[in-house]
């Protein structure tokens, strides 16, 4: 049996050109998603740190106090995602 193909689509391969123009497509949404989630740390440990404040002088039920830690640990679990930068000490000469 023999099959006979014809018109077949070739798309060559990426110059690096557009390779390159990729790239920098990729790294300026790479940065904006950067300062998303920045900015919804930013706001969620903001309200999480008001229910701290709002709840000092409140006896929470133990179900609450459980959910609240559970929520500071999913946070956390978040934030261990991507680990702060180690800023190394300057040398003292």
């Amino acid at each position: 049996m023999i099959i006979l193909i014809e018109n077949v689509l070739f798309n060559p391969p990426p110059s690096q050109e557009e390779i390159a123009m990729k790239l920098n497509e990729l790294s300026a949404v790479v940065t904006a998603l950067v300062g998303q989630v920045e900015k919804v740390k930013t706001e969620v440990l903001a309200r999480i740190d008001e229910l701290d404040q709002a709840l000092l002088d409140v006896t929470l039920p133990a179900e609450a106090e459980t959910a609240l830690e559970a929520l500071r640990a999913g946070i956390q679990g978040l934030d261990d995602l991507n680990p702060d930068a180690v800023v190394e000490p300057e040398p003292v000469a």
